[in-house]
């Protein structure tokens, strides 16, 4: 029988895992979020967020996991990748004034398309703008 401390671990190792997981999935979704950059295709798409959710619920029921908790997070997780995609956008669309990844205060967005909201930068999208730029050795 194992200890609590010993099941302890093991939550820790399968939360390394988790995370390591989400890492990979936070990489994918910069890189669709180049791809709808390239080709201007919007960054929401109600189908694809549909299909995950029908997907991930079947997934729930699958592994005996809370279809309610699924949910939950799987919104978080669409959420965030959105998010990270807008950013790519705006940062391969327009980005700041020269051209670089916007930094705080620059107005970025595409208000010639539509497709995103004609704003400031805030200091997080700078930050996952720059690091992506540095990433792709812009």
């Amino acid at each position: 029988m194992c200890t609590l401390t010993e099941l302890r671990q093991q939550v820790d190792q399968m939360d390394a895992r988790l995370v390591a997981v989400l890492g990979e999935r936070v990489r994918l979704c910069q890189r669709i979020g180049d791809v709808k950059a390239q080709r201007g295709v919007p960054t929401w798409d109600r189908q694809r967020m549909k299909h995950v959710r029908q997907h991930v619920a079947g997934l729930a029921v699958q592994h005996g996991v809370s279809a309610e908790l699924t949910a939950q997070v799987y919104k978080l997780i669409m959420q965030e990748s959105c998010r990270l995609q807008r950013m790519i956008v705006v940062a391969m669309c327009q980005g700041a004034p020269n051209g670089d990844a916007p930094k705080e205060g620059d107005e970025i967005g595409t208000p010639d398309t539509g497709r995103l909201a004609h704003r400031r930068s805030t200091p997080i999208e700078c930050e996952v703008a720059n690091r992506h730029a540095a990433l792709s050795g812009e």
